[in-house]
């Protein structure tokens, strides 16, 4: 089912039963950090990156971050332009945060100062700001690995905030959930 499906259905049932039907919300699931996702039966093409994320929350065990980047291609092209531009916005976002991170381990850097930072959207910019915080709080820590324990998981955290933050209820994932009001 598409979001637009929906619509129809519930314009249809408004006629068919006489009552009225309010769609109050849609969802997404499962749209990259599904565990669907690491079977390959949907998309063959995204390779596993929930096992990925997962990674992150391992105790003493650092990640290579480049392997959370996603190659945009791994979506097909739909024949709907709003889920072309949702998968876009995705996979940017995505993308800017784990480079962000990785820049982030590196040096200090403005959030506020970066280039297209007025453009970024605001689930982008909230979590480039907490893992920017979680970096720099962690830096006088001398006591076990906080990359691996404090800094990554928060960095699993944030991705799958952003994932659930920007997705639309256009039916791209493995689930579309959707809360009705009926009224008689």
């Amino acid at each position: 089912w598409t979001g637009e499906e929906i619509d129809r259905l519930v314009e249809d049932l408004e006629e068919d039963a006489g009552a009225r039907f309010q769609v109050a919300a849609r969802f997404d699931r499962s749209i990259m950090v599904g565990r669907h996702v690491d079977t390959c039966e949907y998309n063959d093409a995204l390779r596993p990156i929930r096992r990925q994320v997962n990674r992150l929350h391992e105790d003493y065990m650092r990640t290579d971050l480049q392997e959370l980047i996603i190659e945009r291609r791994a979506f097909p092209t739909h024949p709907d332009p709003a889920v072309n531009r949702f998968f876009d916005a995705l996979v940017r976002d995505w993308n800017t945060l784990v480079k962000f991170c990785e820049q982030r381990f590196q040096r200090n850097i403005a959030t506020v100062e970066l280039e297209g930072w007025s453009d970024y959207s605001a689930p982008l910019q909230f979590a480039m700001m907490t893992m920017d915080r979680v970096i720099n709080d962690t830096g006088w820590m001398w006591n076990g690995d906080p990359r691996a324990n404090i800094i990554e998981p928060q960095l699993g955290y944030a991705l799958r905030s952003l994932e659930a933050s920007l997705q639309q209820g256009l039916g791209c994932g493995h689930g579309l959930l959707v809360v009705m009001r009926i009224e008689k």
